[in-house]
């Protein structure tokens, strides 16, 4: 599922560049680096490397990993995850950026770059 493909290096998340740091109900998220790899058979791993604290406690460090398939019309890319879209976003060669639809990852936008 994973053959030959182009590896773009996060750059950013929810408009905020690495490392992103975020928020939520006492939960500090901070997004430490993170890479997305489109394959030659439509295949996509999309990793982030995460730092979770809840309330000032001890940091964890984790990765998160996503693979499933990609469809890209033109400059219009799905990730797709089991059979639900993970993410709609914009392809070029140079750049991804990605829109959360139903994954379970930090961050909602995410922006690659080669």
């Amino acid at each position: 599922m994973t053959g030959v493909g182009t590896v773009y290096a996060l750059a950013s998340a929810n408009d905020v560049n690495l490392p992103a740091s975020f928020i939520v109900d006492g939960t500090t998220t901070e997004v430490l680096k993170g890479a997305l790899t489109l394959a030659a058979d439509s295949s996509y791993i999309f990793s982030i490397a995460l730092r979770t604290s809840v309330n000032g406690a001890q940091l964890n460090k984790s990765v998160s990993t996503l693979r499933g398939t990609f469809r890209r019309n033109g400059a219009a890319l799905a990730l797709v995850l089991q059979s639900d879209t993970s993410f709609v976003g914009t392809y070029t060669p140079n750049l991804v950026t990605l829109q959360r639809g139903k994954a379970q990852v930090a961050g909602d936008r995410f922006v690659f770059a080669r």
